[in-house]
């Protein structure tokens, strides 16, 4: 009896090993699947016109600043010469930077504070697809006690963030 239950197992164990190396040798590593559906692109261009009006110091460093994280993370992606790959527009239309002091001093009427976290919403165009993203990120961070450096850290977290974000939906 003995010997038919470690035979059993061992039946079990080898099926059980060549189930999961037949799943594992068909899907591939994730990277293997990523690689395999990433889009080749001409050019990255940032358009910050969606923002608000007053808004154009962020938008100046919203620009430069995705730009820059967007050309990192699509490296190896951009081929200038691909005369028919599309051109990915990015678009933010949103830039949150939450009251760190608020939040730090438990602010506003009743004590509540207002909403906790810094976010940057936009878009990515890409030919006929739009690919919709939103990051958002924790505002406790950074020189808080000089404000402008404060807010531009935050800032270049988020367009970090959401340019590596649309790297990996695009």
């Amino acid at each position: 009896m003995k010997l038919l239950v470690s035979r059993s197992v061992k039946a079990f164990s080898r099926a059980f090993l060549l189930a999961v190396g037949v799943l594992v040798t068909g899907l591939g590593s994730p990277d293997q699947a990523q690689a395999q559906g990433k889009a080749t692109i001409r050019a990255i261009k940032v358009d910050t016109s969606a923002l608000p009006p007053g808004a154009f110091a962020t938008a100046q460093n919203l620009q430069a600043c995705l730009t820059q994280n967007l050309n990192q993370a699509f490296a190896g992606r951009i081929d200038p010469t691909a005369k028919n790959a599309p051109v990915l527009v990015v678009r933010p239309t949103v830039v949150f930077l939450a009251n760190v002091e608020s939040l730090r001093f438990g602010g506003g009427a009743n004590g509540g504070g207002t909403s906790g976290v810094d976010t940057l919403e936009g878009e990515g165009i890409l030919g006929n697809q739009r690919i919709p993203l939103i990051v958002a990120a924790s505002p406790n961070y950074g020189p808080i006690g000089i404000p402008e450096i404060a807010g531009r850290v935050r800032t270049d977290s988020l367009c970090l963030n959401f340019a590596y974000w649309m790297a990996r939906k695009v």
